[in-house]
């Protein structure tokens, strides 16, 4: 699979589970913390959210980092980010949830990998952003691929 494909993947964690190599979700943060400088936008109205913040690996390498962030007193995304090592993605198309997801938006410069990701290099391929919505409750997921994503088989096209 080509990096545009994997990028614009509706689940990262479907195409990953088929690398031959393991796939595993490291946690690396869940509480209430403040938002970043580019989260403001979709959530104009509080200071502080609940962010889920985990490390996509294979064979225990990072390939994927990611933040997932709700209000702080949204008990349906709470409900759904509270899976420890298991991906957000298996839960969110499990079938079983309800929600409307915005197209993607690729952001060049973003402060994840500065402020949340600092122990991994700051040099990314991509980051994504979606929003998902359900009955007026969101959750922005913000997703930045690593270039060791390269060494698992992911190329340019």
């Amino acid at each position: 699979m080509t990096l545009n494909d994997f990028i614009h993947a509706p689940s990262l964690t479907a195409v990953l589970k088929q690398n031959a190599a393991a796939f595993s979700v490291r946690p690396v943060f869940a509480d209430i913390t403040h938002m970043l400088p580019e989260e403001k936008p979709y959530f104009a109205d509080i200071s502080t959210v609940y962010a889920r913040e985990v490390l996509l690996c294979l064979d225990s390498t990072p390939v994927v980092a990611a933040r997932s962030i709700c209000p702080p007193d949204d008990a349906y995304w709470r409900n759904i980010l509270d899976c420890g090592t298991q991906s957000l993605g298996f839960r969110l198309f499990d079938g079983k949830t309800e929600w409307f997801r915005s197209d993607f938006v690729m952001v060049n410069q973003h402060s994840l990998l500065k402020q949340r990701f600092s122990r991994l290099p700051e040099h990314m391929i991509a980051l994504r952003t979606s929003l998902f919505e359900y009955q007026q409750q969101k959750l922005l997921l913000a997703e930045c691929f690593l270039p060791t994503l390269k060494q698992f088989g992911f190329q340019a096209a």
